[in-house]
C-alpha cells in the first residue's frame, strides 16, 4: 500500500500542473480549478485499477479533469466570464506601435480571445497548443470523434482571428494573414 502511495505521489507532480491549467482554462478561477483537480486526483486514485491502459495514462486523467470540469460548469449553470485582469489590460487604450510589437501584449491579446470561446472549445485549443495533445489523444479526452475535434479547432481559430481583428482594428492583421 504505501509503495501505491508514493506511486500516485510521483503521477500527483508530474500532472499537477496539466490538470491545473486545463481546469483553470475552462472555470477561470484558481480556487475552482484547484478543487477540481484535487476531485480528480481523488476520483483517479480510487478508480485506479479500472486503468486499462488502452490509452496512455495522461490521456485518462486527461479524461477525468475534464469531466470533472465540465460537471463543476453545468453545477454553476453560468456562462464563464473572461479574466477581468487579461481584458482590462487590453482593452483599455488602443496601444501605440511599440506596444503591438510587444509579445506580451500579443499573448494577451491571444488570451483574451480565447477566454471568449466556449469552455469546451477553449479546452480544445488549450489541450492542441498549449498541452500539444493530438486531435485523437483530444477527442478521448472530450469524448468526441476526431474529425468533430479537427472542425471545432477550425472553428476556433477563426473565431480567434475575427475576434482579435474586430478588437484590435487592424493590429494583428499581418500576424493573421
Amino acid at each position: 500500500m504505501e509503495g501505491d502511495r508514493e506511486s500516485y505521489a510521483i503521477l500527483v507532480d508530474k500532472y499537477k500542473d496539466m490538470a491545473f491549467t486545463l481546469a483553470f482554462r475552462m472555470v477561470n478561477d484558481r480556487t475552482n480549478a484547484e478543487e477540481i483537480v484535487q476531485e480528480a486526483f481523488v476520483k483517479a486514485y480510487t478508480k485506479l485499477g479500472s486503468f486499462r491502459g488502452e490509452a496512455e495514462f495522461s490521456t485518462w486523467f486527461y479524461r477525468i479533469v475534464y469531466n470533472a470540469t465540465v460537471s463543476f460548469l453545468r453545477s454553476l449553470k453560468k456562462t464563464w466570464n473572461p479574466d477581468s485582469q487579461c481584458v482590462e489590460e487590453i482593452t483599455d487604450e488602443a496601444p501605440g506601435y511599440a506596444e503591438i510589437e510587444n509579445t506580451e501584449f500579443r499573448k494577451n491579446a491571444v488570451l483574451w480571445a480565447i477566454s471568449q470561446l466556449k469552455p469546451v472549445d477553449r479546452t480544445i485549443v488549450t489541450l492542441f497548443y498549449h498541452d500539444e495533445k493530438s486531435l485523437r489523444e483530444i477527442g478521448e479526452i472530450t469524448g468526441m470523434k476526431e474529425e468533430n475535434v479537427k472542425v471545432r479547432l477550425f472553428r476556433s481559430r477563426k473565431t480567434i482571428k475575427v475576434l482579435l481583428l474586430k478588437k484590435f482594428q487592424g493590429h494583428f492583421e499581418q500576424v493573421t494573414q
